[in-house]
């Protein structure tokens, strides 16, 4: 019988109403849900606004009501306690959401409610009068935890009202995950070409100071007349239910009497958020003018930090965080048009400085992504509730991003960002890893454009092969080899190549591929073949290990493909023999990259032998990586600044995606030689390094772009979305759920081994079996 999931309601204002922590809580649902909808379930219990009868449509919305009607707020209780669905409630709050003096009606509701709640404070004002310090005392005190926005109103609570700081989160303001465009195409689609663009935006209202902004526009215009000011959103509807479009009117007026009518845009209407991203990241610099000393948090603040935008700000606790010297301009004073004017002429004149501080402000604010919020909501929830500790969802398989790194020759090697770098051109590697990715995500899609991909990176490959059938791996924009190739030692993306080409060729037999890329493949193979046994590299000699296999499931092998098989297995057992000793099961007297690609091929040296004593090296060596790698919790990889050494303890910080795809399909080519041992577990934990279980608590994959960033640093995601890192993540997410659909399959019934040859001899009978005897499904 299938468990009912638990349930979070969310108490909280939510759309239509339009306030800014409707907003909030709308997009962090949505970010919940994307990656927890699996584990978890979220309702909402709608704040109504005072006076109206609003009409919700959401179907998340389980109840709402008026949280000014004392009456009303007693009924709610009555309904959420009676609801044993709900595990955990989740109040959003804010001074004037709940009746009451400083919404004292929030405390009744909590004092009856039979749930445990968290509570998540929006404002918190420094220097509280005695009521409303008791009153936010006694809040915290029957919430099991509480989170802020910043660190700032953490200190202020801790302080000033006294609340224990093991009580208190700190969980940032969520912003979109940002796919980075153009700014200069986006200012052509906005007729702004040839401007130097500000902007603020948000509903409207005195608080925000507008005309601050504008004020400060008239001595900027002078020495920059191209200056374009976009005042972005309609009016707040608290203001204009109070007194209508009089402070929109003021501003416009004010427009008009400093002469400023083509220096100035109002853009009047509810911006969907693709819109108001692209304003955001056309904008040259921010302003952000909000006259509230005590603002605790601003959305838009966070927003415009997010698409890159320079920001120059006033004082704010939430501006006095996050901004800095690198990332903008923090004013003195509120209200102060002068200050603003200068450090906006100060920015104009140092166009690189300005271009410095978007490139670090969109680099911070990756770790406050709705997506990486989610993961610290969630956190926060399983420290009261394990039931909501729950795998996350499986992201949708998104391949935007291999198709915009690749050209019509092949994939580029590197990305700025999200946009391909061409400059740095291509490398065999990735392309031959481009190749093994499509194979698989033909079987799983079975789309035409698929044979499309294949036939440009085997093309590419082939551009690479040399007249003597070995490979060169660094090719130019231009395609042209580059001297990297006479630098560095080519034997691991050599035998990369043999094993995307066993891939592609195995794949031929469960799904046909065009007979014109079979046979490029099957010659290209054959001119590498005289090179296969000669390498030595552990890691070259396993890639041709993996290839080999994957080319005997297709077709068999011939005899100078079982020399291969018999040299290159024993060479790896002549390494592990060498170098392990007590404490240290290995073949090298240290773990680099890619480690665990060498116990898999020993298991195929196995399968392909039926040599006992390769899977005996196979266990040993992939169990002694677990080890070393894996914990409870998450998966720790050998980071490349500091290579594990024999004796020594692991240091050092940069982990990639590479290693984690690697471990993946080794993980899970265990789980099938040893079902139900604990592979397929792992696989998923390492899986999970990819949606924000590492050490950063992070996203690695971005679900906008399809891409993945190039790794994980000590204090920060790498953000450029390069070959390597997207492949191998697309790679592990094929593996992962081809694997979750076999493990809902049952197993079929295995035959009784027979006992292993005492000696192994690449004997005709190994080579000559059927194709249906040989598959390793067949084996045992």
């Amino acid at each position: 019988m299938k468990q009912e999931k638990a349930q979070l309601l969310m108490i909280t204002s939510f759309p239509p109403r339009e306030c800014g922590i409707a907003t909030y809580s709308e997009d962090l649902i949505n970010a919940l849900n994307s990656q927890y909808e699996e584990a978890f379930d979220i309702k909402v219990c709608a704040l109504d606004e005072p006076g109206t009868q609003p009409r919700y449509t959401d179907p998340r919305v389980l109840y709402h009501f008026d949280a000014w009607n004392e009456e009303a707020c007693a009924r709610m209780v009555q309904e959420i306690n009676h609801n044993p669905a709900i595990r955990l409630i989740h109040v959003q709050h804010e001074f004037g959401l709940f009746g009451g003096e400083y919404g004292s009606y929030l405390l009744q509701m909590m004092l009856k409610l039979e749930k445990p709640v968290v509570l998540t404070f929006h404002t918190v004002l420094p220097a509280p009068d005695a009521k409303r310090r008791e009153l936010v005392r006694s809040l915290c005190t029957l919430a099991v935890r509480c989170t802020v926005m910043t660190h700032n109103s953490a200190h202020i609570l801790e302080e000033e009202y006294g609340i224990d700081a093991d009580q208190l989160r700190v969980v940032p303001h969520g912003t979109p995950a940002i796919a980075w465009k153009d700014p200069l195409a986006l200012k052509r689609k906005y007729e702004l070409e040839g401007k130097t663009v500000f902007s603020t935006f948000g509903l409207l209202s005195p608080n925000k100071s507008i005309e601050t902004g504008i004020e400060a526009l008239a001595p900027i215009v002078q020495e920059f007349p191209d200056v374009v000011y976009l005042i972005l959103g309609r009016t707040h509807p608290g203001v204009v239910r109070h007194e209508g479009e009089r402070y929109r009117e003021m501003l416009e007026q004010k427009v008009e009497e400093l002469g400023l009518t083509r220096n100035v845009r109002f853009v009047n209407k509810y911006l969907e958020l693709d819109e108001l991203l692209e304003y955001l990241q056309l904008t040259d610099v921010y302003f952000f003018t909000s006259a509230d000393p005590h603002q605790a948090v601003s959305g838009t603040f966070t927003y415009a930090l997010s698409c890159g935008c320079p920001v120059i700000s006033t004082p704010i606790p939430h501006a006095k965080e996050y901004l800095s010297d690198s990332t903008g301009i923090l004013l003195k004073d509120f209200r102060n048009p002068t200050q603003l004017a200068e450090a906006a002429l100060t920015l104009l004149r140092q166009p690189e400085r300005c271009q410095n501080m978007s490139q670090q402000a969109y680099g911070q604010m990756n770790a406050g992504s709705w997506y990486n919020v989610a993961i610290l909501h969630r956190n926060v929830y399983r420290e009261e509730d394990k039931a909501f500790g729950g795998r996350s969802n499986l992201p949708i398989l998104k391949m935007d991003h291999l198709e915009r790194l690749s050209s019509e020759f092949g994939i580029y090697q590197f990305a700025r960002y999200n946009q391909p770098d061409p400059a740095h051109g291509y490398t065999l590697d990735d392309n031959a890893r481009a190749l093994i990715l499509t194979c698989e995500y033909r079987q799983l899609s079975q789309e035409r454009r698929t044979e499309e991909w294949m036939g440009k990176y085997l093309r590419f490959m082939r551009h690479c092969q040399q007249a003597d059938g070995t490979f060169l791996n660094y090719v130019d924009d231009t395609l042209q080899f580059t001297t990297q190739n006479q630098e560095v030692n080519l034997e691991d993306a050599n035998m990369r190549a043999v094993w995307a080409l066993g891939v592609l060729l195995e794949h031929h037999h469960r799904l046909p591929v065009p007979a014109h890329l079979r046979k490029m493949a099957e010659q290209m193979l054959a001119r590498v073949t005289p090179h296969i046994a000669q390498v030595r590299s552990p890691r070259a000699a396993s890639f041709a290990l993996k290839g080999l296999y994957h080319l005997h499931k297709a077709q068999g092998l011939t005899q100078p493909h079982c020399e291969a098989v018999d040299l290159l297995a024993t060479h790896l057992q002549s390494l592990y023999r060498d170098n392990q000793g007590e404490g240290w099961q290995w073949f090298e007297p240290y773990l680099t990259y890619a480690n665990s690609i060498l116990p898999e091929a020993m298991l195929y040296a196995y399968r392909l032998t039926d040599q006992s004593a390769y899977l005996q090296t196979a266990r040993t060596t992939m169990q002694f990586l677990i080890d070393k790698m894996c914990t409870e919790e998450r998966i720790k990889l050998i980071p490349n600044t500091g290579w594990l050494q024999k004796g020594q303890t692991c240091e050092g910080f940069g982990e990639q995606s590479i290693d984690v795809s690697y471990t993946i399909h080794t993980l899970l080519e265990f789980e099938q030689e040893f079902p139900q041992q604990g592979y397929g577990e792992l696989a998923e934990l390492a899986f999970s390094w990819y949606v924000g279980n590492n050490h950063l608590q992070q996203f690695v994959y971005n679900p906008t772009t399809g891409g993945c960033h190039d790794g994980v640093e000590e204090t920060n995601v790498n953000l450029n979305q390069g070959a390597e890192s997207t492949v191998c993540y697309l790679w592990a997410r094929i593996q992962i759920e081809n694997f979750r659909k076999r493990a809902q399959l049952p197993r079929p019934a295995k035959a009784q081994r027979t006992q292993p040859p005492t000696s192994y001899h690449p004997l005709p009978n190994f080579r000559s079996m059927p194709v249906a005897a040989r598959s390793p499904e067949n084996r045992d």
